[in-house]
């Protein structure tokens, strides 16, 4: 199957599963006692973080979804951006989420190239969405967000951590999970630099499940060990 292919395999999916996402995710990881939105939000939190930690004023910043399904997180971020867009391949699920956050914009492509100019965006993030990504196409993948990136601006990646066992569970329980192949921290670290990212790093995230803030700030003691049940990838692109 060509990589086309795959990409509009994905897209009908994620149309006839738009409308039970959260319902499905969560149905695949009720034995961790948790669900999707707590995962959306701690991820939400951190997005902020990082962003206050890269930029001087994360208020006036042009951030850009990249795979956004129904929009689970942009809640979590109303009013920490200047301007929250949202791209995904399936219509139903951009449909979903443009009508649960007015203030967001949102947009539908072909998950090859974007409707964006190069460098329209400050910062860019992707949530679970590269293990969807044929292996072969995350190379276009990574180059489009360097392309969709200004001078100076940054990428965050979350992803599932292919090396904890429990999450290996909750995929192969999520029903249009069925396509994932999972990518581990330093493949994806190494993918990033091979797209001409500056300073690509891996963390740990999770390794204590988001129940508190307290449990929250503690999971950063475990940062540096790949345990966690997701991780991120953060990078720049060179001014």
């Amino acid at each position: 199957m060509s990589q086309h292919s795959k990409l509009l395999t994905a897209s009908t999916t994620f149309d006839a599963a738009s409308a039970d996402y959260a319902k499905e995710v969560n149905e695949a990881i009720a034995f961790l006692g948790l669900d999707a939105e707590r995962f959306a939000e701690a991820k939400a939190k951190r997005l902020i973080e990082l962003a206050r930690a890269q930029f001087a004023n994360p208020a006036l910043l042009k951030v850009l979804d990249l795979g956004c399904g129904i929009g689970m997180f942009h809640r979590h971020l109303a009013g920490a951006f200047g301007e929250l867009h949202g791209l995904d391949v399936s219509s139903s699920s951009i449909a979903i989420a443009r009508a649960a956050n007015l203030w967001c914009s949102y947009a539908v492509y072909d998950g090859t190239r974007a409707p964006y100019a190069d460098g329209t965006f400050d910062l860019i993030f992707t949530a679970c969405v590269i293990h969807h990504v044929p292996p072969e196409g995350r190379r276009a993948f990574a180059d489009e967000m360097r392309r969709m990136l200004r001078p100076g601006g940054l990428v965050v990646v979350f992803e599932h951590n292919p090396f904890n066992p429990l999450t290996r569970l909750g995929v192969a329980r999520c029903p249009f999970d069925a396509d994932a192949v999972l990518i581990s921290p330093n493949a994806l670290r190494r993918l990033m630099v091979g797209a001409k990212f500056k300073d690509a790093r891996a963390r740990s995230l999770f390794t204590l499940p988001p129940l508190t803030p307290a449990m929250i700030r503690l999971d950063r003691l475990f940062a540096a060990l790949p345990l966690g049940a997701q991780y991120e990838v953060t990078a720049r692109v060179g001014a």
